[in-house]
């Protein structure tokens, strides 16, 4: 039983870090053009694709954060921050969250995300 609450665990953050995505801003040269609404990153490789769900690689990572939202994301001083999830609650001495999603949040098509969609990608 032990081992399962440190399997959820570890699956609930692998879940968080798979939402927020890795941000290596250091060897990113952004440039932002506001007129155009265009935004140029020198990535250095092409990236294997852009579903956050089968990629693996570190510049598909470093798109995917700046178009998928998250639960929770990380700001500039590496804290987390809410994002999607509009509370969370922390339950059985940190082996359980509970996400409460922000309401009105909708898909491209128009659908309502709901907690069906953080299980689906889970």
């Amino acid at each position: 039983m032990r081992f399962f609450r440190y399997v959820c665990l570890l699956s609930l953050l692998s879940l968080v870090v798979f939402f927020v995505g890795c941000d290596s801003s250091s060897s990113v040269s952004p440039s932002y053009s506001k007129k155009g609404q265009v935004l140029t990153l020198n990535l250095g490789a092409d990236p294997s694709n852009f579903n956050p769900v089968l990629s693996t690689d570190s510049v598909a990572a470093t798109i995917e954060s700046k178009v998928f939202n998250g639960l929770l994301k990380v700001n500039d001083d590496l804290e987390l921050e809410l994002d999607l999830a509009d509370s969370y609650t922390v339950l059985d001495g940190g082996l359980r969250y509970r996400f409460h999603l922000r309401k009105g949040v909708k898909w491209h098509d128009g659908h309502p995300f709901t907690a069906a969609d953080v299980k689906y990608t889970f």
